[in-house]
């Protein structure tokens, strides 16, 4: 059996959102991390993050390492050590690109885990020692938390979940009271949460960079699957979030989540399963315009229909579609 004891980087994005990781860090610096460190990136926020990451820094002396990068994520200015690290992109590199970078640089550091960290996130004080001894227990698993609501901590957002035909997933445990959930410490899943969650990268491989924001951990709980390897929540770790709001205060976030998962269908799974995706998917997608957005039935179904023509043209999904197109920067008639 593989010791507990491997080496751990905690990785945690910032973009625009330094209050929130501040109080995530706060959890952290709370919390029994058993020599674990944190990498810490502000990922292009364009705003007063990164000289408020730095004030704070300077005054609490947390991460003995300041690296900045350049754009194309090679350091310009410090370098890696042993110890916490705070790095700073000058443009937004996207959720996937920005943690595989700071996978990168923790690995040649000799880390042999990673865990993913949101931060709009706070952790309970021992829930990476309870991670830690799910390792001992299933020492080749990826493991994820029990993520609850940071509003109401006394219900469940989700305990990963299960991958369903054609391309869906499902939530274990979603929005259910804490009392409701089993007295087994660990729940074998399928489908695990970007949230948070811990991986062995040399064995899983990074995450897919072909989404710049959204669907990585469904491509990645595929990819899981198709490899025969196991993942598992522990139950008594516990992490709180402060989930973000629905996709339906716009339109085109919705259109977004439905071409991100079109495109994922169509290169990795293929096949009668992409087909019934592409057909269960946009019909959903029009379900949601209508109800939603109100839009007519022609509306909803001639926007499905470029949404559906497009996935067949796109093998990624990049920033100009998960930002510009939804801030209305990108027309509906030209792709991307």
């Amino acid at each position: 059996m593989e010791s507990n004891t491997l080496r751990l980087a905690i990785l945690i994005l910032n973009f625009r959102g330094v209050d929130d990781t501040l109080d995530c860090l706060a959890s952290l610096r709370a919390a029994q991390l058993d020599g674990a460190h944190l990498w810490l990136l502000d990922n292009g926020s364009a705003d007063d993050s990164a000289n408020r990451l730095q004030s704070w820094n300077d005054r609490e002396q947390f991460f003995p390492h300041t690296i900045h990068l350049s754009a194309a994520g090679h350091p310009t200015e410090g370098s890696p050590g042993t110890g916490h690290h705070l790095l700073f992109s000058p443009v937004n590199l996207g959720f996937a690109a920005g943690n595989n970078l700071l996978t990168r640089l923790a690995m040649d550091q000799g880390y042999e885990e990673v865990l993913l960290l949101n931060n709009d996130t706070t952790v309970a004080p021992d829930f990476l020692r309870w991670l830690r001894a799910a390792r001992e227990v299933h020492p080749t698993a990826v493991l994820i938390p029990q993520i609850r609501l940071y509003a109401e901590p006394g219900r469940v957002w989700n305990c990963g979940g299960a991958l369903r035909w054609p391309g869906r997933k499902k939530y274990h445990f979603a929005n259910a009271p804490v009392d409701r959930l089993p007295a087994a410490d660990y729940l074998p899943v399928s489908f695990v949460t970007g949230c948070a969650l811990l991986f062995r990268p040399q064995r899983t491989g990074l995450l897919t960079e072909r989404f710049f924001f959204g669907e990585e951990d469904v491509e990645f709980s595929w990819r899981l699957r198709t490899n025969g390897m196991v993942a598992v929540c522990c139950l008594r770790a516990v992490v709180y979030h402060k989930v973000g709001q629905s996709l339906a205060t716009n339109a085109r976030k919705s259109e977004v989540f439905t071409l991100r998962r079109l495109v994922n269908l169509k290169t990795a799974r293929g096949g009668l399963t992409a087909a019934c995706g592409f057909a269960f998917h946009l019909a959903n997608l029009v379900r949601i315009l209508m109800m939603h957005y109100r839009l007519g039935p022609g509306q909803a179904l001639a926007s499905a229909a470029w949404i559906g023509r497009a996935a067949l043209r796109l093998d990624t999904v990049g920033k100009a579609w998960c930002v510009d197109y939804v801030l209305g920067l990108v027309p509906k008639d030209r792709l991307p």
